[in-house]
Parts: C-alpha cells; sequence; structure tokens
C-alpha cells in the first residue's frame, strides 16, 4: 500500500507521481546519451548473440514467418524453442515493425534495452512507495536500482536487463496480491511474471521466484502474528495461483524449451562449471569501489581481479556509495523494524550464494534445490543484493533526514557525514 506521509515534516512532497517517473526517465536518457546518440554502441554478447536473435526474428516475423528454425547457428538449431529466442515477449515482438530491408537496425534493441532501464527505476520508485517510504526517498531508491552495477553492467544481456526492470512490479504485485488477497492483484501479476519469464532468462526467473517465496514468508508470518495461522491460507492459494497461471500463460515456451533443454551441453554441467562466476571475498570491497580490480568494457579490458575478464560484470553489485551508506545507517539504526530484518536477511542471502564456492551456501543450492543445479555464475544473484539494497537506502535516507529535521538529534553527526 502506498504511504500518504511524504517523510519529514519540513520535506514537502512537491515531487507528483508523474513528475518522479518523469525525471527517472530523463536521468535515464541521461545516462545513455552516447547510445541514443549512436556515437557508442553495446558490444560483447549483445553483439555475438542478442541482436543476431533479435534482428532474425523480426526480419522472419515481418516475413509472415514464425522462425522455428535457425538456419544460421551450426548446420542449424531449433529457434524458438530456445527460451533466449525470447521471440513472444511484447517489446521484442514490437521490433516487428522496424525490420526493413531483411534486416534490424541495431539502434532499435538497443532503446528498448535502455527503455527497461527506465521501466526498472520507476517500478523501483512505486514499490519503495508502497513500502511506506515518502516518493523522494522511493525515487532515491529507483536511481540506485536502474543505474547500479548489476544494471549497467549485464546491460549487454538483454534477457537479464528485462526481467531485472519487471521485478519490483512484479514483487509489487505480489505483495498487494498477498496482503489484500485480492484475487484482481493475483491475475494481474501472474500477467506480469509470465510476461517477464518470456524475457528469457531462466536463471533471473529462478532468482525472482525466490525472492518472491522468501517475500511470501516475511508477509504471511506477520499476518498470521496479528491474525493467527488458520488466516494464511488465502494467501498460500494467491501466491501458488500467481505462480500457476504464469506458467500456464508460458506454456507456448516453456513447453518446446522443455524438449530442448536435455540437448544443451548445459544440461548438465558439473559444480566446477556451475561455480564459475563467483564472488570471492576480496572482491566484495567492489560493493564500494567496483573498479578497484580494474574494469572491462567495449574499449577493452584491464581486470586483474579474481577470474577472467567477464568476471567484472558477473561480480556486479556496486548501488552507489550514497545508496550502500543509506542501507547500512537502515541496517544499523533500524534494525528492529520488520521491513528492514527482511531485506538485511536477503541482502545477507545474496552476497553469501553470490560467493559460490568460496562458501557453502551455493553448494547446498546446488545440490538440494531444483533448478539451482543449471545455472553457472552464483554472482548473479547480487540482483538481489541491488534489489535489496536499493530499498534499504530510501528506507535510510529517510532516517538520515528525519535527524536533520530535529526529531532525532543524535542522527546529525551521521547526516553530516553522509552529506560529506
Amino acid at each position: 500500500m502506498q504511504s500518504k506521509n511524504p517523510g519529514p515534516a519540513n520535506v514537502p512532497a512537491l515531487l507528483k507521481g508523474w513528475q518522479a517517473h518523469a525525471l527517472l526517465a530523463v536521468l535515464v536518457l541521461f545516462f545513455f546519451r552516447d547510445i541514443l546518440l549512436r556515437s557508442s554502441f553495446f558490444w560483447e554478447d549483445f553483439l555475438y548473440q542478442y541482436y543476431a536473435f533479435r534482428s532474425f526474428a523480426a526480419v522472419s516475423l515481418a516475413g509472415g514467418q514464425l522462425p522455428l528454425w535457425n538456419p544460421y547457428t551450426f548446420n542449424g538449431m531449433p529457434f524458438q524453442a530456445d527460451i533466449q529466442s525470447a521471440i513472444f515477449y511484447i517489446p521484442n515482438l514490437l521490433l516487428t515493425f522496424f525490420a526493413h530491408g531483411g534486416r534490424l537496425d541495431f539502434w532499435w534493441v538497443e532503446l528498448s534495452i535502455v527503455l527497461h532501464f527506465a521501466l526498472a527505476g520507476s517500478g523501483m520508485c512505486l514499490l519503495a512507495e508502497g513500502f511506506g517510504v515518502g516518493r523522494w526517498y522511493a525515487l532515491f531508491a529507483g536511481i540506485a536500482y536502474c543505474l547500479s552495477g548489476f544494471m549497467v553492467g549485464h546491460l549487454i544481456h538483454q534477457g537479464f536487463i528485462y526481467q531485472a526492470a519487471w521485478l519490483p512490479w512484479i514483487v509489487f504485485g505480489f505483495r498487494e496480491a498477498i496482503t489484500r488477497r485480492s484475487p484482481a492483484a493475483m491475475i494481474l501479476t501472474a500477467l506480469l511474471l509470465g510476461h517477464a519469464i518470456l524475457a528469457g532468462a531462466p536463471q533471473i526467473t529462478l532468482y525472482i521466484v525466490l525472492f518472491l517465496f522468501f517475500l511470501f514468508i516475511f508477509e504471511t508470518a506477520g499476518s498470521a502474528k496479528r491474525e493467527g495461522w488458520r488466516n494464511a491460507a488465502p494467501s498460500v492459494l494467491i501466491a501458488g495461483g500467481i505462480i500457476l497461471i504464469a506458467v500456464l500463460l508460458t506454456a507456448v515456451q516453456l513447453l518446446p524449451t522443455r524438449e530442448l533443454a536435455p540437448l544443451s551441453q548445459r544440461a548438465e554441467i558439473t559444480y566446477e562449471k556451475a561455480a564459475e562466476g563467483s564472488l570471492s571475498f576480496a572482491q566484495m570491497i567492489t560493493l564500494a569501489v567496483p573498479k578497484y580490480f580494474g574494469s572491462s568494457g567495449a574499449g577493452g579490458s584491464n581486470y586483474f581481479g579474481p577470474g577472467p575478464y567477464w568476471h567484472y560484470w558477473e561480480t556486479a553489485g556496486y548501488i552507489g556509495i550514497p545508496a550502500l551508506f543509506c542501507a547500512i545507517v537502515a541496517l544499523i539504526f533500524l534494525r528492529r523494524k520488520p521491513l528492514v530484518v527482511f531485506l538485511g536477511f536477503t541482502l545477507l542471502f545474496a552476497v553469501l550464494y553470490a560467493l559460490g564456492d568460496n562458501f557453502f551456501l551455493h553448494g547446498v543450492f546446488h545440490e538440494y534445490v531444483p533448478g539451482f543445479s543449471n545455472f553457472r555464475a552464483p554472482g548473479r544473484m547480487l540482483l538481489l543484493f541491488t534489489f535489496s539494497g536499493s530499498l534499504l537506502a530510501a528506507v535510510g535516507l529517510q532516517y538520515i533526514v528525519g535527524g536533520l529535521s530535529g526529531r532525532d538529534p543524535g542522527m546529525r553527526k551521521i547526516a553530516l557525514i553522509f552529506i560529506g
């Protein structure tokens, strides 16, 4: 539910809802101005795979043909059955209208990715307000999330960005559905989740479902404490209904993928392979100093940290110094608030899992939890660190500004450190 309290009394709610979302969009467009002006371009996997997929699909559909088969890779292989083809994801379908002369200009694909950054920020802003954070602080969370190290580092992975962009919207709808026990919210959230699944990043889908499970436990436990466990049954049905409807809606993609997946080289991977892209303990410094071990980008790589050059983005969890500071303030001074406890747990879980074979948690999930043994790069779990950290940052910033307003004189020194 959205908060009616904009924050401390001396911080008026001068920012309207649509203005916050417009401001986020402007910031994103400014951040990617070189891409939009065609003076810079996405690189790596965007060129090797994602643009090729989008161009082939758009040209095929523009010609009235559903691209079931890809004749250009190896000696030919299934295309639509590959979940990463993401043919039925609506923004990808819209690219069909821009295919001309047997090709799709890469700029349209880049624009689609950029717009999803704005979608991610708007969703986080909406979600933060839903958790009772004032609008200005919610805007702070939106900026921290959509321009985070995870998002910017993975912009070459189209499916990752698309699903991460929908994550705040899915969480907002999921929470509304189970707390209000609303069938309408259940259906809408199932549509959002199903549509996100069609974006073609099954590893991120798995992490989203895991976060929803954590949120379900948190909200259900709180509801049971207030109303008793007997009243928790409707929430169970609502949560289960969201997952079931989402799976049914995406059957057109999941069923052929289920037949193709066992034929992949990654159908069965060793634990050593699954642990590739793990966060090391030394790399935890990059949560505050992202280029401590150098960087990798379109202009080349000077990365000298643990692992090959692509570990630079696979272990990216940077949310910005101000956001990290505010999140730490929330964890220290508001540690008894249920929301802070939940987000703190998720944040800690994400880091410990991202450590991969440097800690036992990833091994436990790989061995005993279905689905987790099929993917490598556990550092991608830092998506949940980024997500939870951005929300915590908004909570912490609201508390800091409250200290400046005089409600908590003990926070004034902390506020001055933050301003510094």
